[in-house]
């Protein structure tokens, strides 16, 4: 157990309205070490624009990875919350990725 509370996890949660970034200590239970929200739409001059999705996702890579590199540790693993409907069917040329979506630009994701 003492292990175990040093692992290091972190959870995507992809929304609608913006995709959180959290790394957790442990799982029995989590404590929150850092969090950090990414927003779908931004505005510009007084009008919310919709973010291209690939900028979304990148800031959720680099935020993980400066968190590595910022403490010198690895994450253990990573858990990915989305909207949907994704393509879970390995082997597929599209294996992973957000699918038809109603979100607008999101269609095809990767």
């Amino acid at each position: 157990e003492e292990m175990e509370a040093k692992r290091l996890y972190a959870c995507v949660d992809g929304g609608g309205q913006s995709w959180k970034c959290i790394v957790s200590e442990g799982v029995h239970p989590p404590k929150e070490v850092d969090a950090k929200r990414f927003y779908t739409h931004v505005e510009v001059e007084g009008v919310l624009t919709r973010r291209d999705p690939r900028d979304v996702l990148n800031d959720c890579v680099s935020w993980l990875k400066s968190f590595e590199e910022s403490r010198g540790v690895k994450l253990s693993a990573i858990g990915i919350v989305s909207f949907g409907p994704l393509d879970l069917h390995e082997g597929s040329e599209t294996f992973g990725y957000i699918t038809i979506t109603p979100k607008e630009g999101w269609d095809m994701t990767n």
